[in-house]
């Protein structure tokens, strides 16, 4: 009876590898479309230039082909975390509205300390306070964080929000406003 309850483990275990290599070769692919198209996909994200150019496979999966642009290595040889690109990306990226002018001034950030997230990804929590002139501003910042993707690779982060302090009774009034993020990056 043990024999049978083992080889039936076995079959079990042979069939959940065989979907797994299927789920990853799919990936791949869709990964290697992903960098051949990345300049379609900057395009359509930021601009919505160029939507129906873009793979079908890459649309049906436009969050994680965003994700997947914006993961960067943020580590650097003398320290865990390259606080530089987190800094320029802030301050030229998402403090930035869609013409180029500043859409809020940052007062305050704290760049906490990096934890593994899983295998090769880090994540590191990012605390800033910001002056929003109204609601417009803020919401340019939040799309930024959400929606868009700098054009320059070098300079590219992949955030999440954990926490934000606006008050949307008062959304026409400048407000300093609290942010808690996490920003995620991979480590050779």
């Amino acid at each position: 009876m043990s024999t049978q309850a083992d080889y039936s483990a076995l079959t079990t275990q042979v069939a959940s590898f065989d979907t797994k290599k299927k789920e990853m070769d799919a990936d791949k692919v869709l990964i290697g479309k992903m960098q051949t198209q990345e300049s379609l996909i900057v395009s359509c994200l930021n601009a919505k230039i160029g939507c129906k150019e873009i793979d079908p496979a890459i649309r049906d999966n436009f969050s994680f082909a965003r994700s997947y642009i914006q993961l960067n290595n943020l580590s650097t040889p003398r320290a865990m975390i390259n606080e530089k690109i987190l800094l320029a990306n802030i301050n030229e990226y998402l403090l930035k509205d869609a013409s180029g002018n500043p859409n809020g001034k940052l007062n305050d950030i704290h760049i906490g300390e990096p934890k593994n997230f899983e295998g090769n990804l880090y994540v590191v929590p990012v605390k800033l306070t910001v002056d929003f002139d109204n609601k417009d501003a803020f919401l340019s910042f939040i799309d930024n964080v959400e929606k868009k993707i700098l054009s320059d690779p070098q300079y590219r982060v992949l955030y999440k929000i954990i926490d934000v302090s606006y008050d949307i009774t008062h959304y026409a009034e400048k407000q300093t406003v609290a942010i808690s993020l996490n920003a995620y990056y991979y480590q050779d």
